[in-house]
This record gives structure tokens, sequence and C-alpha cells, in this order.
């Protein structure tokens, strides 16, 4: 955890970084690291044996597994019979093989227990063949033989398999979630993605009541609409909601920024973001900021990470950095001090600046303005006060 953010509702107001010491105040949020390191509750750290007892009743419950399990029983039961009839091992494999195929030399003076193997025998081969068949086939059709698997639960449902959908897929495996999507095309980019990483994958009506259950809805913690469809994302989370109640956070995709925030504030436990108001302030950097290395929107807020150098004559040099943050509009998140070969993330906070030093600081836009116009050299300031005249 890096500080607290007291993030206010009128825009005419600014954003605060609370320090981590001060973190008792009232605070909105937290910003954290989320590194893909997975860590507990985020991942659930499962026990061999638990976990080698699952993968057999997936394998057994699937829809070849168990067929193959009840004609493998009554396989064994045909080669014992066999061999209680009092055939040799060989003769055993012989017989029951030739059975199987549809090869068996009956003869009315067999024993009961091998005429038995020989209808139990032959009855499986006769079903073992084409069942065969038809996991060939469907392994040609379709590039598998298991089907999808299925959510187990505890799990975040991730609706539509576009470009924001499979890299929001991408981003909370990583993070160890276990993640479900949902989409109604099977030629969607994010389907072959998430089949590649083992997660289950339905197709349907994102909105259909039968879709959202076979996506595990009633055990899900959470659901991610980000389609790219206004209507259907906002279908989709009010069938949620009725369907699953108040206990369900959803996050909610939108292109329209006043639906986004009348949705966010009318509906509980929903968080609702607008592309293109999040996407807005990172082009307005772009264009205005080389220094800005990424753009973080939080509610209607922007906080920006810049990398910042401190040149020879500025006027943050010599300041410690408890002075920058002083006014809670920035904080330095790393330093790398002049010759050294990287940056240090855990910066003291009495540690004064010197030329040639670089911070990454994170900050709101007049943070980051003050702690850029202080950065300037006296000579560059003047050269532009005379260009200006």
């Amino acid at each position: 955890m890096l500080c607290g953010l007291a993030v206010p509702d009128d825009l005419q107001e600014t954003a605060q970084l609370i320090p981590p010491q001060d973190l008792d105040e009232p605070g909105d949020l937290v910003l954290a690291v989320a590194d893909g390191t997975p860590r507990d509750p985020l991942a659930r750290r499962r026990h061999p044996i638990r976990a080698t007892i699952a993968l057999a009743s997936r394998l057994a419950w699937n829809k070849f597994g168990l067929v193959f399990a009840i004609l493998i029983a009554v396989a064994v039961a045909g080669f014992i019979l066999l061999s209680i009839a009092r055939h040799t091992l060989i003769d055993v494999l012989w017989l029951g093989v030739m059975d199987m195929t549809g090869s068996a030399f009956t003869s009315p003076a067999d024993r009961g227990a091998e005429k038995v193997a020989q209808v139990l025998l032959t009855v499986d081969g006769m079903a073992v063949i084409p069942l065969v068949t038809a996991i060939i086939v469907g392994a040609r059709l379709t590039g598998r033989v298991r089907g999808d698997p299925r959510p187990r639960g505890g799990h975040v449902i991730v609706v539509g398999g576009g470009d924001v959908g499979t890299r929001v897929t991408g981003a909370l495996h990583d993070l160890g979630f276990e993640v479900a999507l949902v989409d109604h095309d099977e030629r969607a980019r994010g389907v072959p993605f998430a089949r590649s990483l083992g997660l289950p994958v339905v197709i349907g009506d994102t909105y259909s009541e039968r879709t959202l259950r076979q996506a595990g809805l009633d055990s899900a913690i959470a659901l991610v609409c980000a389609t790219s469809s206004d209507i259907v994302n906002l279908e989709t989370t009010l069938q949620a909601r009725a369907l699953r109640g108040d206990d369900l956070r959803i996050v909610l995709r939108l292109f329209d920024e006043d639906l986004a925030q009348r949705v966010g504030k009318s509906v509980r436990n929903v968080v609702s973001r607008s592309v293109s108001y999040l996407a807005a302030p990172a082009f307005a950097v772009a264009m205005l900021e080389h220094q800005v290395l990424r753009t973080i929107a939080v509610g209607r807020h922007v906080l920006l990470i810049a990398d910042v150098r401190v040149e020879p004559g500025a006027e943050i040099a010599g300041q410690p950095l408890a002075d920058l943050e002083r006014d809670r509009l920035a904080r330095v998140l790393a330093l790398q001090e002049k010759g050294m070969p990287r940056f240090g993330w855990a910066p003291e906070r009495d540690h004064r600046l010197e030329a040639g030093d670089r911070v990454i600081v994170l900050a709101t836009r007049a943070g980051l303005s003050t702690f850029l116009a202080g950065n300037r050299p006296p000579a560059t300031v003047q050269m532009a006060a005379e260009e200006s005249d």
C-alpha cells in the first residue's frame, strides 16, 4: 500500500494523497501495488491431495469420463469372469480382446461364467468403438477433447471478449483470481485466450439468465461488464442484480459519462466507468507533459505518475521529500540518487534532493505542475520570460 486517497465529489476541489502513517483519518480509497504476484485472499492455495481429487473428479465428470468409467468397469468384470472359468492369463487376455472385437469363440459347452463374460465383453466392445469415434471426430471439429471447464465458485465473471474484456481477464488471472469469460460470439478475441489459460468460457447472450447461471453467477464474487455496447452492459448489470441481489460487486463499462455517474449513484455496489472519460486525461497528458508515465482515474479525478529529473539550479534541489509532500498533492514513490544504477522504492522522507536525482512522483494535476515548475532552472525560466516579452 502506497498511500490513502481522499477523493471529493466536487470537481472544483482537489483530491489529496494521505501518507500511510495518517491513514486513521477518513479516506475514501487506498492506492496499492498489484504486481502480478498471487497472494491471499486473491488466490486460493489448494492442498495437493485436494487438487488431485478435484482433477480426478473433473476428468470423471466431463461429457465422456462417466461413460468411459462404466465401460471400463464392465470390461474388468468380463475379464474377471474369464479368469474364474480357469483360463490362463494369456488365454484371458486373448479371449477378452476377441470378445470385445466381435470375434468371440462361442460354444454351448462353455461354462456359465464364460458365457456371461462373452456377452459383457461383446456388448462393451460394441459401445467402445462408436464412443472412440465420437471423441476423435469431436476433437477434429472443435480442437478439444474435453468441454470447457466449469466455474468453481469464488470467481469473477468478465462479460465481453473484446480488447478490454481480454485485457481485464488476463490481468485478473495474473493476480490469482478465478475468472469465467462470457461472450455471445464464439470467434471473439478473448475466447481462445481464455481457453488457452484453462478458464471457463460461456457462449450466449450475456444478459440471459441461463448464460449468467452457467457462468456461475450464484457463487461469483464480482461481475465485470466490459462489452462495447452500453445497452448490453446495462441490461447485464440489471439482470445480474435482479438474480443475485446487492451482495454482488459489479464493475460497469459505459461510454456516456453522465449515464455512468447516474448508474453509480442509483445502483448499490456498482462501480461505473466511462471509457472516453478514462482515456481523455491520458491523451491530454501525452500531448502536454512528456514526463508523465501513467494516469490513474479515481472517480472524476485523475492522478498522474511522472518521472522527474532534478535539474541543476532547480528550486526543488536541496528540499527534503517531506516538504514536497506536505500539501498532500504529491507523493514520491521512488528515488534514484545521482550515480546510483536503479531506483529505490522506499525513499527516506528526510532525503534532500540534489541535481541529477530522479524521482517517480504520484501527484494530482496541481501537485505535478507545482513539482515541475519548481524543477525548472532559473536560466530556463528567465529565457522563457524574455521570449514571451
